[in-house]
């Protein structure tokens, strides 16, 4: 679960991005996203098909601090802030000010380890998370 949670947070960090397309026209501009074979603002799923490693970048943009939720068995919540610095190819990215949200009493959680930066690389459809604290995720379009 909390590599998950990290390969999470990396995806997250890389997922502010902007479009090529109109834009006055969002509906569009997140399809032509999502098809791109090679668009880091995309939908990513983890290579291992776990139903709860998915991660949704398509409303994401560079260098923009972005809100960031992680769910946890019984209930709890973290609400953190994501930053991605770079590319479409590689780049960086900063998971911060992680609080503890709410959840289930039945379960101690700190979100204190969510607090991590990383880098990424976007290359022939595989996205790769490398976070500070954990292992590499590689997640698929």
């Amino acid at each position: 679960m909390f590599r998950s949670i990290v390969m999470l947070s990396a995806i997250l960090l890389s997922a502010c991005g902007g479009s090529d397309g109109d834009p006055n026209s969002d509906t569009t501009d997140r399809a032509n996203r999502s098809s791109a074979t090679n668009e880091l603002f995309s939908l990513w799923r983890g290579l291992n098909n776990e139903s709860l490693d998915i991660v949704d970048l398509r409303d994401y943009s560079f260098s923009e601090p972005e809100p960031i939720s992680y769910f946890f068995e019984g209930g709890a919540q973290c609400d953190c802030t994501l930053t991605v610095l770079g590319d479409q190819s590689s780049g960086a990215f900063v998971t911060n000010s992680c609080e503890y949200l709410y959840g289930s009493s039945q379960y101690f959680i700190t979100c204190d380890y969510l607090n991590v930066t990383g880098y990424y690389t976007n290359e022939n459809g595989l996205l790769s998370v490398d976070p500070e604290n954990g292992p590499v995720q590689t997640y698929r379009q």
